[in-house]
């Protein structure tokens, strides 16, 4: 099932919805903690791919966005989400965390809770599971001096060239990858718990991960572990 025909009909309807968005968060992981998820396909491996196929017309909706391919001030690659999206909350800037260099889930409910939506139907959008890992498990180890501050996304990188000189087993990549699962399905599930009876509300994700060479998630690839994604109708 094509992921791009149920978020177009739920855009659509006349219901109130949330609509919430894992990045990259492969549906064999996610189905082990969510068994009654479905897999759907998605229109991309990687968020700008999802977006411009995805998203192909206006929609009246309030997105909070932890990803800065959806931001108000600039377009991404090509794709300009004010001109898809009515009101769009930068998460990825207000809620950033420089000792992690990433956006905890924590921030991304903080800012949902505080910041009011202009529409009925809310997108939200979490950068979890995506790496880099939320926690500082073995970075001492791992990293030293090379997880520096005010380097945004510099430590992913290295995170896949030391797993590539084999310096990081694989194996801990993959514990990351489902670490950061956990912490985002928590924070999501609080925030579900927050809005239920408000509307219709939907788990999925705009792509999935590799955990094996190239690593990451290639825009243009068609693997299984890319496309295939959860979508949690929750009940």
């Amino acid at each position: 099932m094509r992921q791009k025909l149920l978020i177009e009909k739920l855009l659509k309807s006349d219901e109130r919805v949330v609509l919430i968005i894992l990045d990259a968060c492969r549906y064999d992981y996610f189905k082990k903690y969510i068994p009654v998820a479905k897999k759907v396909i998605s229109e991309g491996s990687c968020t700008l791919e999802w977006l411009k196929n995805t998203f192909t017309g206006y929609y009246e909706v309030t997105y909070y966005s932890a990803n800065p391919h959806v931001n108000s001030s600039v377009p991404v690659g090509g794709f300009d989400a004010k001109k898809h999206f009515a009101h769009i909350v930068d998460i990825w800037d207000i809620g950033y965390n420089y000792q992690i260099e990433t956006v905890h889930p924590y921030d991304v409910n903080r800012l949902v809770l505080t910041i009011p939506p202009k529409y009925d139907k809310i997108i939200i959008h979490y950068i979890q599971p995506h790496l880099p890992p939320c926690f500082k498990i073995d970075c001492d180890v791992y990293f030293g001096k090379l997880w520096e501050p005010n380097k945004p996304w510099d430590c992913l990188l290295k995170i896949v060239d030391l797993i590539k000189k084999g310096v990081i087993p694989e194996s801990k990549y993959e514990e990351w990858y489902r670490r950061n699962l956990e912490i985002v399905l928590d924070y999501a599930i609080r925030l579900i718990k927050f809005f239920e009876g408000w509307g219709r509300i939907v788990v999925t994700a705009d792509h999935g991960e590799l955990l094996r060479p190239p690593y990451l998630h290639p825009c243009g690839r068609r693997d299984p572990e890319l496309i295939e994604v959860p979508w949690w109708e929750v009940t």
